[in-house]
C-alpha cells in the first residue's frame, strides 16, 4: 500500500494551501482484505487533494461503499473507474450476473 508519510510536506510557510494541490493515483487496493482496509483508515486527511481510484477495490458492494466512503471523508474529490474485481457482482448484491 502506499506510505503517505513517505511524501513531502505541502503545506507553505503560512501552512496555506490554497494554491497547492496533490494528485495521487492508487490501484489494486483490495479492502475485501482486512489488512488492506485497516491501512487505508490510516491515510491522512488531505481535504484539498485529489484521488485517482484506478479499480480493483472489492467485488463486494458494501465493502466499495465503505471503501469510497473512507477516501471522500480523506480526500477533497475521488475520481474512480471499476476494474476487473469490481465488476464481479453477486446474487446478494441484487445482481443476477456482472454483465
Amino acid at each position: 500500500m502506499f506510505d503517505f508519510e513517505s511524501l513531502p510536506e505541502t503545506t507553505g510557510d503560512a501552512g496555506c494551501r490554497a494554491s497547492q494541490m496533490g494528485v495521487y493515483a492508487v490501484s489494486d487496493i483490495h479492502t475485501d482484505k482486512r489488512e488492506n482496509m485497516d491501512v487505508l483508515r490510516t491515510w491522512p486527511r488531505r481535504p484539498n487533494d485529489v484521488l485517482l481510484l484506478a479499480g480493483d477495490v472489492s467485488n463486494d458492494l458494501s465493502i466499495v461503499r465503505t471503501t469510497f466512503e473512507l477516501m471522500l471523508e480523506r480526500f477533497g474529490q475521488v475520481f474512480y473507474c471499476p476494474g476487473n474485481h469490481d465488476l464481479w457482482m453477486h446474487p446478494k448484491d441484487g445482481c443476477t450476473d456482472s454483465v
